[in-house]
């Protein structure tokens, strides 16, 4: 019920072009819109190669492409039983490239292709968080220098990648497992990829 009344008060004051009801407001939400993004989103982890298709039914879907293992999907919606195939599959978003088509978890023998997975990634190349998701915006004059990454660290995905326009890189706000500091990070582009999911 709570989860109901606050995602009703963000849908209201978006409607009304009223910001989001602040600490001083009297019937303020009891969690931010992020942090109730985090919990309302499901990902799912590539654990075997397998492939994305067009439509729910395999037979008559074709190919969008291959997942390979360590990939990241959204799930969209599902999961959901495919009739001819005997599976459950999902509606799901790549975070690679935001392909979007539909997935089956596992074979009708059990072999797994997605398991929970992909809300934690590890640091594989160093990079600096940033205030915002352009990467190519400089921090604000007269602000702590930006908080370095280093190799292994781990961090939080907060929100769902989006791509920079100006720069062509994949980035997400994150929150360092550490000691609680947020930014936005890179998670791949031209230069490669600079995160691994755990």
């Amino acid at each position: 019920d709570d989860l109901v009344k606050v995602f009703r008060s963000w849908t209201a004051a978006a409607a009304e072009g009223t910001p989001e009801p602040q600490a001083e407001d009297h019937n303020p939400p009891s969690l931010s819109k992020e942090d109730f993004c985090v919990l309302v989103k499901i990902l799912m982890k590539v654990v075997a190669e397998g492939t994305m298709t067009e439509t729910m039914d395999i037979a008559e879907g074709g190919t969008i492409r291959r997942l390979e293992v360590g990939e990241i999907v959204e799930v969209l919606s599902g999961p959901e039983m495919e009739d001819s195939a005997k599976v459950q599959r999902v509606h799901c978003k790549a975070l690679k490239d935001g392909q979007v088509g539909y997935v089956s978890i596992a074979t009708n023998t059990g072999t797994k292709f997605l398991e929970d997975g992909g809300y934690f990634w590890t640091v594989t190349t160093e990079a600096f968080l940033s205030t915002a998701l352009a990467a190519s915006m400089p921090p604000p004059s007269g602000g702590k220098p930006p908080r370095k990454l280093k190799l292994g660290e781990m961090v939080e995905m907060r929100t769902i990648p989006e791509m920079d326009a100006a720069t062509k890189m994949l980035r997400f706000k994150c929150r360092c497992k550490s000691d609680g500091a947020t930014g936005y990070v890179t998670l791949s582009g031209p230069g490669g990829v600079y995160l691994k999911a755990a």
